[in-house]
């Protein structure tokens, strides 16, 4: 009940009463009518708070040795990163970072790392300290061509200097490989100075075949000389001649090293031809770090002599029939040289062809 003796409209009572209740009222022509209260609905306004990304900062320089010259290949990286460049040929580089907390990390084979934050500059030149000697000794090249720590590979590598291959002095640097490396059997097809050699790295993986019985020659691993393959076979023969090795062609004053991949994941970057161990020569080339001109004198003497001769007949000629002259076979088998054979010849004098009749000259040639 509402008493009509209060000094407040009557609204303002309802209001007083009804609110708590969550109940309010609609008058209609002098009818009040009680409703639940209608309830708005508000939206909350969120406030994003915005964070400003760190922005790159770009930073150059040069890097160069204690004696002044420009290094080229050097590795500039952000440290704890992947983001890297390295030193063109004029020893400058560019890299953009994270910001001014990041650490750039300088460093190469052959000389110390350095590490350097980036604070305010743009600008950060630098002056690498050589390493020392020790810490070269056991750097290798692996078959992805980068030099590595020997630690830090998964798998077994050798290596034999340039000092090591020239001391024996043999013209087939091959053979002067012979008892250096373990695991290696080196072998040569004859006592020739400039033979084949057969390199078996631990021992043979394959079997004998119908074209080649000699397992030892389906063997051989890839030769790679300054990153390029160059094949499989160390030896080169023909109809029971031994031609020589192609690799003997190589100079070893020219080598810098020789390092064996051991085993079939060592040579998987090469694939099948990789299988039986990798060969990769790295010949010598120009380095800088040093002012004037070095000359570098070695020189060597190998003769042979001959155990025994076998004799030859002077008899019959080339081929193996008695009526035709066969110029692409080596046997001695073919038609008497008694006169009583013609064939065809080239005058080396006349620059033409002739015939005259075959006739042993019963010169012994060979001694």
């Amino acid at each position: 009940m509402i008493s009509k003796k209060s000094s407040e409209s009557p609204g303002k009572r309802l209001n007083k009463v009804l609110k708590p209740a969550g109940l309010t009222y609609k008058k209609v022509d002098n009818v009040y009518i009680i409703v639940p209260e209608e309830k708005t609905l508000v939206t909350p306004v969120s406030f994003e708070t915005q964070t400003t990304a760190p922005v790159d900062v770009a930073v150059s320089g040069v890097v160069k040795d204690v004696n002044g010259t420009n290094l080229s290949g050097i590795t500039v990286q952000e440290k704890t990163t992947t983001n890297f460049t390295t030193t063109n040929d004029n020893g400058a580089y560019t890299l953009k970072v994270s910001g001014s907390e990041a650490v750039l990390v300088f460093s190469s084979v052959g000389y110390l790392q350095y590490e350097l934050p980036v604070g305010n500059q743009t600008t950060i030149d630098v002056t690498l300290q050589a390493g020392k000697a020790e810490e070269l000794s056991n750097v290798v090249v692996t078959a992805l061509g980068i030099t590595r720590n020997k630690r830090s590979l998964a798998y077994s590598v050798s290596e034999v200097k340039s000092e090591d291959l020239t001391k024996a002095a043999n013209p087939n640097f091959l053979k002067s490989l012979d008892g250096k490396i373990s695991g290696v059997n080196i072998s040569s097809l004859s006592s020739d100075p400039t033979s084949s050699v057969l390199v078996n790295i631990r021992g043979t993986t394959t079997m004998p075949s119908k074209r080649e019985a000699n397992i030892s020659k389906q063997s051989q691993p890839l030769y790679v000389i300054d990153g390029i393959p160059v094949g499989t076979q160390s030896f080169t023969q023909k109809d029971g001649v031994d031609f020589g090795n192609i690799l003997s062609q190589l100079n070893p004053e020219d080598i810098e090293s020789v390092v064996i991949l051991k085993g079939g994941s060592a040579g998987a970057l090469y694939g099948a031809d990789g299988g039986n161990g990798v060969v990769m020569i790295t010949t010598k080339s120009g380095k800088g770090g040093k002012k004037g001109i070095g000359v570098s004198y070695n020189t060597s003497a190998i003769w042979d002599q001959a155990y025994q001769f076998i004799d030859e007949q002077q008899e019959y000629g080339q081929g193996e029939r008695a009526f035709e002259w066969q110029f692409d076979n080596t046997d001695t088998w073919g038609p008497k040289l008694d006169g009583s054979f013609s064939s065809d010849y080239w005058d080396t004098k006349m620059q033409v062809w002739g015939n005259k009749p075959m006739v042993s000259s019963k010169e012994n040639r060979v001694k």
